[in-house]
């Protein structure tokens, strides 16, 4: 739950300006929307936060996350099942966005930050 709630306060401040770093890539925009949100957390009585399982990009671990609006999810079941619906359905309008870093964290935008749906894709930095 810890690291839910991580990768979602730095998935909130990414909105603020942070500096950019040249890497790690962002993992590509195509494979994004090949993932499947597997964990579900409430966030508001409409707002859920997603994630999925991790993946191996550019030699990272990555997680995507996904927030959205599920008015009528009745439980994390429920709400993966329309979440993933609403994921497949999101446009990403950035193609290629500008790894950032904060906190032992590498994150990616796909999408706008005010928008209804959010994803952006997450990696935990590893100290050598």
């Amino acid at each position: 739950m810890k690291i839910i709630l991580k990768i979602f306060v730095m998935f909130m401040l990414a909105s603020l300006p942070l500096i950019s770093v040249a890497s790690p890539d962002c993992p590509y925009a195509f494979l994004i929307k090949t993932k499947t949100l597997s964990q579900a957390t409430q966030l508001t009585r409409d707002r859920w936060n997603l994630l999925s399982d991790s993946f191996m990009y550019n030699n990272r671990s990555w997680n995507i996350i996904f927030i959205t609006e599920i008015a009528s999810a009745k439980n994390n079941h429920d709400a993966l099942l329309k979440g993933n619906d609403n994921f497949r359905h999101t446009d990403i309008t950035n193609d290629d966005p500008v790894p950032q870093n904060s906190d032992g964290m590498s994150y990616c935008n796909y999408t706008s930050m005010t928008g209804k749906n959010r994803i952006a894709a997450a990696s935990f930095v590893q100290d050598g």
